[in-house]
């Protein structure tokens, strides 16, 4: 008998920086459990403004005129407090804290240009891997049984286009146990979109609209 398995993707207005669509999401994610034999995969975009945010801080240090990525994981932190509890709070704080100290290597590693795989990498960790990892922790919270995707492992992989890059079907299919593994366990996963990996690992990301192309890839 074939499984049914569904992804869903949130971004824009429900992913305010405020965290108001939060219990949207979780309502969401809760049906889609209850309907599906497999998952959910929920594919997460950055919260609203973050791409862009990070886009300009990424350009000051292009600059030399370096701008705090602080507000940006503020932002985080915010919507950790209100809706991670008990051990999965300092699980996620920790998480957060990494994510943003590789931020900022990143961003010392700006030379002149923002751009290519440096680009990529600040924009991902600072955006959509942040928010899906975040995510992950909100959803167990919340009694379901999820789990998150390292970068180390990832299954989408692209062309060395960093900034509008091309997923490459049957190099991405070899990686397919990444995810068939953790849903075959009855696991939901969280996922964050916008982001593919070279065949040596560096960080690409998939252009404007990239967490939709994550989601419809990943079907």
């Amino acid at each position: 008998m074939k499984k049914k398995l569904s992804v869903a993707k949130f971004g824009g207005s429900l992913l305010d920086v405020k965290g108001k669509g939060i219990p949207k999401i979780l309502k969401r994610v809760k049906e889609l459990k209850s309907d599906s034999s497999l998952g959910p995969i929920v594919v997460f975009s950055a919260p609203m403004g973050c791409t862009d945010g990070l886009i300009q801080i990424g350009g000051s240090y292009a600059q030399s005129a370096p701008v705090s990525v602080e507000p940006v994981f503020e932002i985080y932190d915010r919507l950790a407090k209100l809706y991670v509890k008990g051990k999965f709070l300092k699980q996620a704080t920790a998480a957060l804290t990494d994510y943003k100290m590789q931020t900022h290597e990143a961003l010392a590693s700006v030379n002149k240009r923002f751009s290519g795989n440096v680009k990529a990498k600040i924009l991902t960790l600072g955006g959509e891997i942040a928010m899906s990892t975040l995510s992950d922790y909100i959803m167990k919270s919340n009694g379901l049984d999820s789990c998150c995707v390292p970068v180390q492992n990832w299954p989408i992989v692209t062309d060395d286009n960093f900034d509008e890059a091309t997923p490459n079907y049957e190099l991405s299919k070899k990686r397919i146990n990444v995810l068939t593994e953790p849903l075959e366990d009855g696991k939901i996963i969280s996922l964050a979109g916008f982001l593919g990996v070279t065949t040596d690992g560096l960080e690409t990301v998939l252009g404007r609209g990239g967490s939709d192309l994550t989601a419809v890839f990943i079907v």
